[in-house]
């Protein structure tokens, strides 16, 4: 994110702005989209692996608050959509499918503020630079860097209402980087050996031996794993298979490729304190692909048992960017 972030801000000669938190009650917008038909460019191939691509929007509002999104989830069977910012919004809405189950659009898309009236406002980028979300029963839990935290808040109708409340707060996670903080975030599924539980990934805050560090939040409680770091890929999100197994995106940037996202498969049983979970990597992209600053990864099943795949970049609030949601199907 921090490189990403740098080269918009040089390539517009303008400092990315902290976009401030208004006061503003829930409210309606307007998004415009655009259906994506090929994931690599150029090619009408589907076929990516252990990923089937079956199509994706590009998104765009005149509202100035729309964009950043940094985590998503699909909710009510795949139908709606419920997306946090880096800038403190959520976004909630519904999903618009083909005959053959392909998106085609967005409606009724609802935005707010997290946690507002949350005190005096605006409130500073440390404040509200909300990275994950993850959904699990009737709350949202919502992970944050710079002031490194992790809160809980009810989910009504698909939307967060209410002021969250800390789960995790930032003196229990000590020694993350200021913006390299708790970017991935996701729920352990019911049936799992640690249901109940939450699984929180650091971007680049590394441990001694220079993997991601990562951690267990149970009851209260925090302990430590890492996730081997390669390539120089870091992690901005995470969801879990039904199975117990955890489908992690990474992204790197370089100013001669350009933007790279990857997704790994990490197995049910790396994921325990004092491991160092490695996985298997599923998917690479780079330029020749329909990808952007990739952050948010949301696992979801179909009516038929088959599990989809659907990822969301922040646009970084820079018009070189583009917010694009993108969906697959993951082979048996």
């Amino acid at each position: 994110m921090v490189a990403i972030r740098a080269l918009a801000a040089l390539l517009l000669a303008v400092p990315l702005q902290g976009l401030a938190q208004t006061a503003e009650p829930v409210r309606t917008i307007e998004i415009a989209a655009s259906r994506i038909v090929n994931f690599r460019l150029g090619s009408a191939q589907t076929d990516f692996g252990a990923l089937e691509f079956v199509g994706g929007l590009q998104l765009s509002a005149s509202d100035k608050d729309f964009g950043g999104l940094s985590g998503l989830r699909l909710l009510d069977d795949r139908s709606a959509f419920v997306a946090v910012s880096d800038e403190g919004f959520w976004f909630a809405g519904r999903l618009q499918r083909d005959s053959g189950g392909a998106l085609a659009g967005v409606e009724a898309v609802s935005a707010g503020p997290l946690g507002a009236p949350r005190g005096k406002l605006p409130l500073p980028k440390r404040e509200i630079d909300c990275e994950g979300i993850a959904v699990a029963g009737p709350f949202a839990y919502l992970s944050y860097e710079r002031n490194h935290r992790i809160e809980r808040v009810a989910l009504v109708a698909g939307r967060p209402s209410g002021r969250p409340q800390p789960i995790v707060a930032r003196g229990r996670i000590s020694g993350l980087a200021n913006n390299q903080g708790l970017e991935a975030l996701a729920a352990f599924p019911p049936g799992s050996a640690r249901a109940g539980s939450l699984i929180a990934i650091a971007e680049e805050s590394l441990d001694a031996a220079g993997n991601s560090r990562a951690f267990i939040v149970s009851g209260g409680g925090v302990s430590e794993f890492s996730v081997l770091r390669s390539d120089d890929f870091s992690p901005t999100d995470a969801d879990f298979l039904p199975g117990g197994d955890l489908l992690l995106l990474e992204r790197h940037f370089s100013l001669k490729r350009g933007p790279l996202m990857r997704i790994r498969r990490i197995a049910a049983a790396d994921l325990a304190p004092g491991r160092i979970a490695t996985g298997e990597t599923l998917l690479v992209a780079d330029a020749a692909y329909r990808i952007d600053n990739m952050e948010g990864i949301a696992v979801s099943e179909g009516a038929d048992g088959s599990v989809h795949v659907a990822l969301v970049s922040d646009d970084n609030f820079s018009p070189l960017q583009s917010t694009l949601l993108l969906e697959f199907r993951l082979r048996p």
